[in-house]
């Protein structure tokens, strides 16, 4: 009675390793779930492969383990493939951007505001036109 050990709680237990550690320990936890991720959204894709939403998800997990190239082929792709998704316009340029293909993404933002304009899509034209005013402004 009241002598039982006191139990660890995970944080606890954390507590006996260092910092670097710790760290290395969640960025494996992290590499981990994002591989899973690519791997199902490649599996959905097997068997859908025009789905212009799995495509774009799939360009932004490529984005997230910097492999840039990748995604800029899924965002290609997707342009190509289904110009009237128009959330891919935005990120496609904004990686573009960071690619330093400025003349490129001026472009995409451009066909991007007009899909906007087409659609009545006020949101995505009010974000895609603020991008470009940013890019022409040199923000």
């Amino acid at each position: 009675m009241g002598l039982e050990p006191e139990k660890e709680s995970p944080a606890s237990t954390y507590k006996s390793f260092g910092p670097s550690l710790i760290k290395t320990i969640f960025a494996q936890k992290l590499e981990f779930a994002m591989s899973k991720r690519l791997e199902q959204l490649q599996q959905l894709l097997s068997q859908k492969p025009q789905d212009a939403f799995l495509r774009f998800a799939l360009a932004k997990e490529y984005e997230k383990q910097a492999e840039q190239e990748l995604a800029l082929q899924q965002y290609a792709a997707i342009h190509k493939d289904t110009p009237e998704y128009i959330g891919l316009y935005y990120h496609y340029a904004a990686l573009l951007i960071e690619n330093e293909e400025e003349k490129i993404a001026m472009n995409i933002y451009e066909e991007g505001i007009t899909l906007a304009q087409k659609t009545g899509d006020a949101h995505s034209l009010a974000e895609l036109k603020n991008a470009k005013m940013n890019l022409e402004m040199g923000l």
